[in-house]
């Protein structure tokens, strides 16, 4: 097993946290130290999840609840994050939406950043961050 803690201070984003892909994503990307933020559509609950994963990783996870599809939501999801988890590092879209052009500017102009959409498996998300 490789040393958990390659993603400490590091912020992602994932869309679609309520699914089992999204939730298992989470769950790497935490134990690997990154900071999250979950969002799930309105009505879903990752609350708990969110919860699980600061205490088991020490990191800050946050659960949101928004329409992806929605420009205002998104932007307040964006600056949400921003405050209060740091500069948004990965998007991991799982639910196709409007987070990839709020973010990418940003990535673009800082010159680093990752957009991962509909990955396959965890394993994938943390072997290309880690590459």
């Amino acid at each position: 097993m490789q040393p958990v803690g390659r993603l400490r201070g590091r912020v992602g984003v994932i869309t679609g946290a309520d699914s089992e892909v999204g939730q298992s994503v989470a769950r790497a990307l935490a134990a690997e130290g990154m900071s999250l933020m979950l969002v799930a559509r309105p009505g879903a609950h990752v609350r708990d999840l969110a919860e699980e994963l600061s205490e088991a990783h020490a990191v800050r996870c946050l659960p949101a609840a928004a329409d992806v599809a929605d420009r205002d939501a998104v932007d307040r999801l964006v600056m949400h994050a921003e405050q209060h988890v740091g500069t948004v590092d990965v998007l991991v879209n799982l639910v196709p939406g409007r987070m990839t052009e709020a973010l990418q500017p940003t990535m673009l102009q800082r010159g680093r950043g990752h957009i991962i959409d509909s990955p396959t498996s965890p394993a994938d998300v943390v072997a290309l961050l880690l590459a």
